[in-house]
Protein backbone atom coordinates (compact mmCIF):
# COMPACT_ATOMS: atom_id res chain seq x y z
CA UNK A 1 0.00 0.00 0.00
CA UNK A 2 1.12 3.05 -0.90
CA UNK A 3 1.44 6.10 1.94
CA UNK A 4 1.71 10.18 0.72
CA UNK A 5 3.12 12.15 2.83
CA UNK A 6 3.14 15.42 2.70
CA UNK A 7 5.30 17.84 5.70
CA UNK A 8 4.68 21.42 6.87
CA UNK A 9 7.55 22.25 9.49
CA UNK A 10 8.28 25.45 10.90
CA UNK A 11 12.49 25.46 10.66
CA UNK A 12 13.96 27.26 13.76
CA UNK A 13 10.29 28.77 13.99
CA UNK A 14 11.17 30.72 11.15
CA UNK A 15 10.42 29.36 7.42
CA UNK A 16 7.38 27.01 6.24
CA UNK A 17 8.96 24.02 4.23
CA UNK A 18 6.48 21.84 2.16
CA UNK A 19 7.61 17.93 1.00
CA UNK A 20 6.02 14.91 0.19
CA UNK A 21 5.23 12.37 -2.49
CA UNK A 22 3.29 15.18 -4.36
CA UNK A 23 5.24 18.43 -4.43
CA UNK A 24 3.87 21.40 -2.51
CA UNK A 25 6.07 23.83 -4.19
CA UNK A 26 5.33 24.60 -7.57
CA UNK A 27 8.97 24.66 -9.25
CA UNK A 28 10.71 27.68 -10.71
CA UNK A 29 13.14 27.72 -13.63
CA UNK A 30 15.10 30.30 -15.05
CA UNK A 31 17.81 29.27 -18.19
CA UNK A 32 20.40 31.69 -19.80
CA UNK A 33 22.72 31.18 -22.50
CA UNK A 34 26.51 31.71 -22.22
CA UNK A 35 26.86 30.71 -25.71
CA UNK A 36 25.79 28.22 -28.41
CA UNK A 37 27.36 25.38 -26.82
CA UNK A 38 26.42 26.35 -23.12
CA UNK A 39 22.88 27.05 -21.30
CA UNK A 40 22.86 27.63 -17.58
CA UNK A 41 19.50 26.06 -15.98
CA UNK A 42 18.41 26.93 -12.55
CA UNK A 43 15.35 25.30 -10.22
CA UNK A 44 13.75 26.02 -7.21
CA UNK A 45 11.45 23.14 -5.91
CA UNK A 46 10.84 20.48 -3.47
CA UNK A 47 14.32 19.57 -1.74
CA UNK A 48 15.86 16.05 -2.66
CA UNK A 49 13.70 15.92 -5.95
CA UNK A 50 14.29 14.37 -9.13
CA UNK A 51 13.64 17.13 -11.91
CA UNK A 52 12.49 16.11 -15.38
CA UNK A 53 13.27 18.83 -17.93
CA UNK A 54 11.04 19.30 -21.02
CA UNK A 55 12.14 20.94 -24.53
CA UNK A 56 11.20 20.94 -27.71
CA UNK A 57 14.27 18.94 -30.25
CA UNK A 58 14.26 20.12 -33.58
CA UNK A 59 14.72 16.67 -34.77
CA UNK A 60 12.81 14.23 -32.19
CA UNK A 61 9.85 17.46 -31.34
CA UNK A 62 8.83 17.65 -27.62
CA UNK A 63 11.86 15.60 -25.86
CA UNK A 64 12.90 15.22 -22.07
CA UNK A 65 15.88 14.72 -19.78
CA UNK A 66 16.28 13.45 -16.16
CA UNK A 67 18.43 17.15 -15.20
CA UNK A 68 19.47 16.16 -11.33
CA UNK A 69 17.95 15.93 -8.28
CA UNK A 70 17.15 19.21 -5.94
CA UNK A 71 20.11 19.71 -3.06
CA UNK A 72 18.29 20.31 0.98
CA UNK A 73 17.33 23.78 0.10
CA UNK A 74 15.40 23.17 -3.01
CA UNK A 75 18.06 24.55 -5.25
CA UNK A 76 19.59 22.87 -8.26
CA UNK A 77 21.91 24.59 -11.21
CA UNK A 78 23.53 22.60 -14.36
CA UNK A 79 24.73 23.86 -17.55
CA UNK A 80 24.22 21.86 -20.88
CA UNK A 81 25.34 21.99 -24.60
CA UNK A 82 21.62 22.65 -26.11
CA UNK A 83 23.57 21.38 -29.44
CA UNK A 84 23.83 17.92 -28.31
CA UNK A 85 19.84 17.98 -28.07
CA UNK A 86 19.00 19.72 -31.15
CA UNK A 87 17.32 22.24 -28.68
CA UNK A 88 15.69 24.37 -30.54
CA UNK A 89 15.67 28.59 -29.52
CA UNK A 90 11.92 29.46 -29.03
CA UNK A 91 10.83 26.25 -27.82
CA UNK A 92 8.62 25.35 -25.18
CA UNK A 93 11.04 24.80 -21.91
CA UNK A 94 9.68 23.68 -18.35
CA UNK A 95 10.43 21.55 -15.86
CA UNK A 96 8.23 18.85 -13.53
CA UNK A 97 9.29 18.29 -10.24
CA UNK A 98 7.44 15.60 -7.75
CA UNK A 99 4.10 15.64 -10.41
CA UNK A 100 4.05 19.81 -10.13
CA UNK A 101 5.12 21.79 -13.45
CA UNK A 102 6.78 24.89 -13.91
CA UNK A 103 5.32 27.51 -16.15
CA UNK A 104 6.51 27.24 -19.37
CA UNK A 105 9.16 29.40 -20.86
CA UNK A 106 10.86 29.89 -24.34
CA UNK A 107 14.68 28.63 -24.39
CA UNK A 108 16.33 31.01 -25.00
CA UNK A 109 18.50 32.38 -28.20
CA UNK A 110 22.46 32.51 -27.97
CA UNK A 111 23.33 35.24 -25.42
CA UNK A 112 20.63 35.89 -24.30
CA UNK A 113 18.06 34.70 -21.21
CA UNK A 114 15.53 31.89 -21.26
CA UNK A 115 13.32 33.35 -18.97
CA UNK A 116 12.85 36.31 -20.72
CA UNK A 117 15.65 38.13 -20.12
CA UNK A 118 13.74 38.52 -16.65
CA UNK A 119 15.57 37.01 -12.91
CA UNK A 120 14.93 37.48 -9.60
CA UNK A 121 17.37 38.57 -6.88
CA UNK A 122 15.76 35.47 -5.11
CA UNK A 123 14.41 32.06 -6.31
CA UNK A 124 13.10 31.75 -2.44
CA UNK A 125 12.11 33.68 0.81
CA UNK A 126 11.63 33.05 4.09
CA UNK A 127 9.78 35.27 5.81
CA UNK A 128 8.07 36.52 9.21
CA UNK A 129 4.67 37.75 9.35
CA UNK A 130 4.82 41.79 9.27
CA UNK A 131 8.33 41.34 7.49
CA UNK A 132 9.18 43.70 4.41
CA UNK A 133 12.07 42.74 1.80
CA UNK A 134 12.85 44.37 -1.01
CA UNK A 135 13.83 41.83 -3.96
CA UNK A 136 15.56 42.69 -7.38
CA UNK A 137 14.47 42.05 -10.86
CA UNK A 138 16.72 42.30 -13.90
CA UNK A 139 15.37 42.49 -17.81
CA UNK A 140 14.24 44.77 -20.08
CA UNK A 141 11.51 46.06 -18.59
CA UNK A 142 8.16 46.48 -18.48
CA UNK A 143 7.53 43.95 -15.18
CA UNK A 144 4.24 42.90 -14.22
CA UNK A 145 2.84 40.84 -11.34
CA UNK A 146 1.35 37.93 -13.22
CA UNK A 147 0.04 35.83 -10.30
CA UNK A 148 0.20 35.60 -6.54
CA UNK A 149 -1.00 32.21 -5.75
CA UNK A 150 -1.94 32.62 -1.93
CA UNK A 151 -1.79 36.89 -1.29
CA UNK A 152 -3.14 36.09 2.79
CA UNK A 153 0.34 34.67 2.61
CA UNK A 154 2.20 37.44 1.42
CA UNK A 155 1.63 40.74 -0.75
CA UNK A 156 3.88 41.94 -3.97
CA UNK A 157 4.55 45.13 -5.48
CA UNK A 158 6.65 46.56 -8.08
CA UNK A 159 9.04 49.56 -7.40
CA UNK A 160 10.63 50.38 -10.22
CA UNK A 161 12.94 47.56 -10.92
CA UNK A 162 11.85 45.55 -7.32
CA UNK A 163 9.24 43.63 -5.89
CA UNK A 164 8.07 44.96 -2.61
CA UNK A 165 7.06 41.40 -0.86
CA UNK A 166 5.63 41.98 2.53
CA UNK A 167 4.74 38.81 5.11
CA UNK A 168 1.07 38.53 6.20
CA UNK A 169 0.15 35.50 7.53
CA UNK A 170 1.32 32.05 7.86
CA UNK A 171 1.86 29.57 4.98
CA UNK A 172 3.54 29.29 1.62
CA UNK A 173 3.01 31.57 -1.86
CA UNK A 174 4.11 31.56 -5.53
CA UNK A 175 4.21 34.75 -6.54
CA UNK A 176 5.45 35.20 -10.97
CA UNK A 177 6.48 38.53 -11.96
CA UNK A 178 6.69 38.76 -16.12
CA UNK A 179 7.87 41.63 -18.07
CA UNK A 180 6.18 43.62 -22.00
CA UNK A 181 7.47 40.10 -23.63
CA UNK A 182 4.97 38.13 -21.35
CA UNK A 183 7.82 35.97 -20.23
CA UNK A 184 8.13 35.18 -16.54
CA UNK A 185 10.29 34.31 -13.13
CA UNK A 186 8.47 32.88 -10.17
CA UNK A 187 9.57 32.96 -6.52
CA UNK A 188 8.42 30.83 -3.28
CA UNK A 189 7.94 33.14 -0.34
CA UNK A 190 7.41 31.02 3.26
CA UNK A 191 6.10 33.00 5.88
CA UNK A 192 6.26 31.87 10.34
CA UNK A 193 3.82 33.85 12.33
CA UNK A 194 6.23 35.27 14.89
CA UNK A 195 9.39 35.50 16.46
CA UNK A 196 8.16 36.55 20.20
CA UNK A 197 8.53 33.89 22.69
CA UNK A 198 5.39 32.03 23.70
CA UNK A 199 4.08 32.60 26.92
CA UNK A 200 0.45 30.83 28.52
CA UNK A 201 -1.36 34.22 27.98
CA UNK A 202 -0.40 34.12 23.84
CA UNK A 203 -1.84 32.25 21.67
CA UNK A 204 -0.38 29.07 20.98
CA UNK A 205 1.02 28.15 17.41
CA UNK A 206 1.67 24.94 15.07
CA UNK A 207 5.68 24.20 14.94
CA UNK A 208 5.15 21.04 12.41
CA UNK A 209 2.23 19.36 10.79
CA UNK A 210 2.10 16.54 8.29
CA UNK A 211 -0.56 15.35 6.51
CA UNK A 212 -0.58 11.47 5.08
CA UNK A 213 -2.88 9.35 3.45
CA UNK A 214 -2.88 5.82 2.44
CA UNK A 215 -3.43 6.47 -0.93
CA UNK A 216 -6.57 4.22 -1.61
CA UNK A 217 -6.96 3.94 -5.57
CA UNK A 218 -4.33 6.29 -6.09
CA UNK A 219 -5.42 9.33 -5.01
CA UNK A 220 -5.17 10.98 -1.74
CA UNK A 221 -8.69 11.10 -1.17
CA UNK A 222 -9.80 7.65 -2.73
CA UNK A 223 -12.34 6.02 -0.60
CA UNK A 224 -10.93 4.24 2.08
CA UNK A 225 -8.02 6.29 2.55
CA UNK A 226 -7.24 6.80 6.20
CA UNK A 227 -5.85 10.48 5.86
CA UNK A 228 -3.36 10.92 9.43
CA UNK A 229 -2.59 14.33 11.22
CA UNK A 230 0.51 14.66 13.23
CA UNK A 231 1.75 18.27 14.59
CA UNK A 232 3.42 19.66 17.44
CA UNK A 233 3.19 23.55 18.95
CA UNK A 234 5.26 25.72 19.95
CA UNK A 235 3.57 25.79 23.60
CA UNK A 236 2.17 23.12 25.81
CA UNK A 237 -1.37 22.08 24.91
CA UNK A 238 -4.39 21.32 26.60
CA UNK A 239 -7.32 19.46 24.73
CA UNK A 240 -6.23 20.69 20.90
CA UNK A 241 -8.61 18.79 18.39
CA UNK A 242 -8.64 18.16 14.60
CA UNK A 243 -12.02 18.50 12.67
CA UNK A 244 -11.72 17.10 9.10
CA UNK A 245 -14.31 17.23 6.55
CA UNK A 246 -16.76 18.64 9.19
CA UNK A 247 -15.79 15.96 11.83
CA UNK A 248 -14.47 16.49 14.91
CA UNK A 249 -11.60 13.91 15.99
CA UNK A 250 -10.19 13.55 19.08
CA UNK A 251 -6.33 14.57 19.07
CA UNK A 252 -4.09 11.77 20.65
CA UNK A 253 -0.86 12.94 22.68
CA UNK A 254 0.67 15.39 25.00
CA UNK A 255 2.58 18.76 25.65
CA UNK A 256 3.82 20.12 22.80
CA UNK A 257 3.01 17.12 20.99
CA UNK A 258 3.21 15.48 19.16
CA UNK A 259 -0.77 14.68 18.61
CA UNK A 260 -1.91 12.36 16.38
CA UNK A 261 -5.44 12.14 14.64
CA UNK A 262 -7.10 10.07 11.76
CA UNK A 263 -9.88 10.12 9.48
CA UNK A 264 -11.35 7.33 6.46
CA UNK A 265 -12.16 8.92 3.67
CA UNK A 266 -15.96 7.23 2.65
CA UNK A 267 -15.80 8.75 -0.78
CA UNK A 268 -18.31 11.40 -0.89
CA UNK A 269 -16.15 13.88 0.58
CA UNK A 270 -15.52 15.48 -3.00
CA UNK A 271 -12.47 16.65 -4.74
CA UNK A 272 -11.37 18.56 -1.44
CA UNK A 273 -11.54 18.20 2.45
CA UNK A 274 -11.50 20.84 5.15
CA UNK A 275 -8.91 20.24 8.24
CA UNK A 276 -9.15 22.67 11.39
CA UNK A 277 -6.13 22.21 13.81
CA UNK A 278 -7.52 24.37 16.79
CA UNK A 279 -4.69 24.79 19.31
CA UNK A 280 -5.42 25.68 23.33
CA UNK A 281 -3.46 26.29 25.88
CA UNK A 282 -3.54 25.66 29.51
CA UNK A 283 -4.47 29.89 29.45
CA UNK A 284 -7.73 28.80 27.71
CA UNK A 285 -6.54 30.41 24.44
CA UNK A 286 -7.64 29.17 21.46
CA UNK A 287 -6.47 29.34 18.08
CA UNK A 288 -7.72 27.32 15.43
CA UNK A 289 -6.05 26.94 11.71
CA UNK A 290 -7.44 25.94 8.73
CA UNK A 291 -6.21 23.91 6.12
CA UNK A 292 -7.73 22.40 2.81
CA UNK A 293 -6.63 19.38 0.87
CA UNK A 294 -7.16 18.08 -2.61
CA UNK A 295 -7.07 15.07 -4.35
CA UNK A 296 -3.10 15.40 -4.91
CA UNK A 297 -2.49 15.72 -1.41
CA UNK A 298 -1.00 19.42 -1.45
CA UNK A 299 -2.95 21.48 1.28
CA UNK A 300 -3.44 24.71 0.81
CA UNK A 301 -2.70 27.01 4.32
CA UNK A 302 -4.96 30.07 5.17
CA UNK A 303 -4.13 32.40 7.50
CA UNK A 304 -4.30 31.74 11.50
CA UNK A 305 -7.80 32.81 12.51
CA UNK A 306 -6.92 34.49 15.75
CA UNK A 307 -9.83 33.74 18.26
CA UNK A 308 -9.73 35.98 21.36
CA UNK A 309 -8.66 34.69 24.62
CA UNK A 310 -11.30 32.73 26.07
CA UNK A 311 -12.54 33.74 29.78
CA UNK A 312 -15.28 31.60 31.44
CA UNK A 313 -18.11 33.60 32.59
CA UNK A 314 -18.34 35.03 35.79
CA UNK A 315 -21.81 33.29 36.22
CA UNK A 316 -22.50 29.61 36.58
CA UNK A 317 -23.34 27.72 33.51
CA UNK A 318 -27.00 27.42 34.62
CA UNK A 319 -27.46 31.34 35.38
CA UNK A 320 -25.82 32.72 32.39
CA UNK A 321 -27.99 34.39 30.12
CA UNK A 322 -28.06 34.19 26.81
CA UNK A 323 -28.78 37.17 24.44
CA UNK A 324 -26.43 36.01 21.20
CA UNK A 325 -27.66 34.07 18.37
CA UNK A 326 -24.90 31.42 18.15
CA UNK A 327 -23.55 28.74 15.35
CA UNK A 328 -21.05 26.98 13.96
CA UNK A 329 -17.97 28.72 14.16
CA UNK A 330 -18.83 31.11 16.97
CA UNK A 331 -16.16 31.91 19.90
CA UNK A 332 -16.50 33.28 22.93
CA UNK A 333 -17.92 33.47 26.75
CA UNK A 334 -21.18 32.91 25.16
CA UNK A 335 -19.91 29.66 23.39
CA UNK A 336 -17.87 28.40 26.59
CA UNK A 337 -20.89 28.74 29.00
CA UNK A 338 -22.93 27.17 26.26
CA UNK A 339 -20.36 24.37 26.44
CA UNK A 340 -20.49 23.84 30.33
CA UNK A 341 -24.70 24.19 30.21
CA UNK A 342 -24.29 20.94 27.85
CA UNK A 343 -21.74 18.93 30.11
CA UNK A 344 -24.00 19.87 32.84
CA UNK A 345 -27.24 18.42 30.96
CA UNK A 346 -24.81 14.92 30.09
CA UNK A 347 -25.28 16.05 26.31
CA UNK A 348 -21.73 17.75 25.34
CA UNK A 349 -18.57 15.54 26.16
CA UNK A 350 -16.37 17.47 24.36
CA UNK A 351 -13.66 19.99 25.56
CA UNK A 352 -14.09 23.53 26.98
CA UNK A 353 -12.91 25.53 24.12
CA UNK A 354 -15.09 28.15 23.79
CA UNK A 355 -15.20 27.24 20.35
CA UNK A 356 -18.17 26.28 18.51
CA UNK A 357 -17.63 23.14 16.03
CA UNK A 358 -18.93 20.37 14.96
CA UNK A 359 -19.16 18.65 18.94
CA UNK A 360 -20.69 21.36 20.13
CA UNK A 361 -23.41 21.05 17.02
CA UNK A 362 -24.50 18.02 17.60
CA UNK A 363 -24.79 18.39 21.55
CA UNK A 364 -27.33 21.66 20.51
CA UNK A 365 -28.74 19.84 17.92
CA UNK A 366 -29.34 16.82 20.66
CA UNK A 367 -31.04 19.50 23.60
CA UNK A 368 -33.42 20.59 20.88
CA UNK A 369 -34.23 16.91 19.93
CA UNK A 370 -34.98 16.70 23.90
CA UNK A 371 -37.24 19.76 24.29
CA UNK A 372 -38.95 19.04 21.07
CA UNK A 373 -37.42 22.06 18.92
CA UNK A 374 -36.47 21.27 15.81
CA UNK A 375 -32.70 20.44 15.98
CA UNK A 376 -31.09 22.77 13.70
CA UNK A 377 -27.83 22.61 15.56
CA UNK A 378 -28.14 26.71 16.19
CA UNK A 379 -28.68 28.91 18.91
CA UNK A 380 -32.14 31.04 18.06
CA UNK A 381 -34.46 32.79 20.15
CA UNK A 382 -36.41 29.53 20.99
CA UNK A 383 -33.18 27.73 22.09
CA UNK A 384 -31.92 30.64 23.82
CA UNK A 385 -35.42 31.10 26.11
CA UNK A 386 -35.28 27.54 27.53
CA UNK A 387 -31.49 27.64 28.18
CA UNK A 388 -32.62 31.07 29.88
CA UNK A 389 -35.18 29.11 31.57
CA UNK A 390 -32.96 26.86 33.39
CA UNK A 391 -34.98 23.82 31.45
Amino acid sequence: MKKILVVLCLVGGFGLLARGAEASIIPALSVSSQSANSVSISVYADPNAAITLYYYSTTNGTSNMALGTTDANGNFSTTIDPTAYSIGAGGATYVIVDGQQSSNIPWPAPGSSGSGQISLGENTLSMIAGQSQNVSISGSGGYYISSNSSPSVATAELSGSSLVITAVGFGGDNITVCQSASVCSTMYVSVSGSTSTPTSTSLPTLSSISISSTNNNGSFLGAGSIVGISFTSNQTLSSPYVTIAGQRITANGGGNGPYTASYTVNGNEGSSIPITVGLQNSSNNVNPIYFVVGSNGIPTVSVPTTVAPVSTPSTTSSSYSFVNPLTVSASGPDVTALQQRLTSDGIYSGPITGYYGSLTEAAVEAFQTQHDLTPLGNVGPNTRALLNSGL
